[in-house]
């Protein structure tokens, strides 16, 4: 097993479309995955590093234009077997009918929470107060996009988007060419931001969410200098996920895909998911990957009625 990086030279760097089809012919499978935002890339990369060359298998990490863009090129382009998204932008793109059948769009597992953290001014105290003002979420496509409109539309907050994302976010913040930042994830740099000019703002469950988002709790530990040492604060999650296109079972995607959620299954997440048996709201299990989990749940169910003495269980 060994990470492609080098092998891809700028098609994974550029995120170009690369011209191969899933597909078992020539004795390999090959599954390309798109990291729909460049700081999933690194998903993308440790899936390939583990389960490249098992079982004849090739994945082709590439990096896509945003995660409502992804969810499209899930569907159209037929060099993308599975993405890295954000699990809230298939909720964004059904409503806003991008997705004509939102069923034909399936979940592998679910990689890891994502925390929907607001960083803004000090003199902000609270959610409501950000109506009118200037908040970096992202450009439109993103997944950053996605959430700030369903979350502030749904708090019914008008606010002036800044169309920057995650770390370009937070330098808008900075610059003061934003009131405040919306950021997925708690791996931004921090200490820029901890000199008390800027604090994280509470988020209850807005009307509505809860079968697209989880609660969540923010510690002073993960954000020192944001929130009061010792202190929490309320926000919501979404999952980073990873999509596929629901191929009819008889094309080269499905047989490329179940041999590549075969050896993910076996290897327990292959250092990706601590739980493949996490559910993401809102969304269907890929159907292979329903199948294997049931087979692994009923392996470990059989086990347990074993005994190494050799008496009745």
């Amino acid at each position: 097993m060994r990470s492609l990086l080098p092998a891809l030279g700028w098609y994974c760097v550029l995120g170009l479309s690369l011209p191969v089809l899933a597909e078992t012919s020539s004795g390999n499978a090959v599954v390309s995955i798109m990291a729909s935002e460049p700081e999933w890339l690194a998903q993308a990369m440790t899936l390939a590093s583990h389960l490249d060359h098992e079982n004849n298998l090739r994945i082709l990490p590439v990096v896509g234009a945003g995660g409502v863009q992804a969810l499209s090129d899930l569907l159209q382009m037929p060099n993308i077997d599975a993405a890295i998204v954000s699990s809230d932008t298939l909720a964004y793109a059904r409503t806003q009918n991008l997705i004509a059948d939102g069923k034909a769009i399936a979940y592998i597992a679910k990689l890891a929470p994502l925390d929907v953290v607001i960083i803004a001014r000090s003199d902000i105290k609270n959610i409501t107060a950000l109506a009118g003002k200037r908040i970096a979420t992202g450009p439109a496509q993103s997944a950053g996009f996605a959430t700030g409109e369903i979350l502030f539309g749904a708090l019914e907050i008008p606010f002036l988007r800044v169309p920057q994302q995650g770390e370009l976010a937070v330098a808008a913040l900075l610059s003061g060419q934003a009131d405040a930042a919306l950021v997925l994830g708690t791996s931004f740099q921090k200490s820029a931001l901890s000199d008390g000019r800027f604090h994280i703002l509470s988020l209850p469950m807005p009307p509505n969410l809860s079968e697209v988002y989880q609660p969540a709790i923010l510690s002073s530990e993960v954000l020192p200098g944001l929130i009061a040492q010792g202190k929490t604060v309320e926000s919501i999650s979404a999952s980073l996920t990873l999509a596929v296109q629901n191929w009819p079972r008889a094309s080269s995607h499905s047989a490329a895909l179940k041999i590549f959620e075969t050896e993910l299954y076996k290897s327990h997440g292959a250092g990706i998911s601590e739980n493949l048996a996490a559910t993401v709201l809102g969304w269907n299990r890929h159907a292979t990957a329903q199948e294997l989990l049931d087979q692994s749940q009923t392996r470990s169910d059989t086990s347990t009625l074993i005994t190494p003495t050799g008496g009745e269980p």
